[in-house]
């Protein structure tokens, strides 16, 4: 499994907070309305049980992400995942520069100039997908085999 810029917990809809982001089956799923935290308290369900993932997972995350916490979240991943002591590599992937933007999956893909404008990571999120390119690429080449 591969989650760029992750959370932990299923999280409510945006904006505004009015419900599920999420459904299953077309059944809402559990949702927290603590939209900025790694350990919500408002309903335990709402967070996903990464632990019972089986295979390797590859997280990566921005430390100044503007959307939401995703190293913190990003963290409370792997402390679960190492927590199972499985057989599975899971490795984590931070920059503490970058924002949400390293989600964008691959580098060198264009973006408007409006992005660029706007945020005000955007250099910092460009460079961090060049750097994790290769991890991701590297990460799904072991999978395979």
């Amino acid at each position: 499994m591969i989650a760029l810029v992750p959370s932990n917990s299923s999280i409510c809809s945006y904006p505004g907070c009015g419900g599920p982001a999420w459904t299953l089956n077309g059944r809402p799923l559990p949702y927290t309305r603590q939209f900025d935290n790694p350990a919500p308290t408002d309903d335990p369900a709402a967070v996903i049980p990464v632990q019972r993932i089986r295979g390797p997972v590859l997280v990566a995350c921005g430390g100044e992400d503007q959307v939401w916490s995703s190293c913190p979240y990003a963290g409370r991943i792997m402390s679960r995942l190492d927590a199972r002591h499985d057989r599975y590599a899971h490795v984590a992937y931070a920059y503490p520069h970058a924002g949400h933007g390293v989600g964008l999956f691959t580098p060198y893909e264009p973006e408007g100039t409006a992005a660029a404008v706007a945020d005000t990571t955007f250099a910092a999120d460009q460079q961090a997908r060049i750097l994790l390119w290769p991890h991701l690429v590297a990460f799904l080449a072991r999978v395979r085999s």
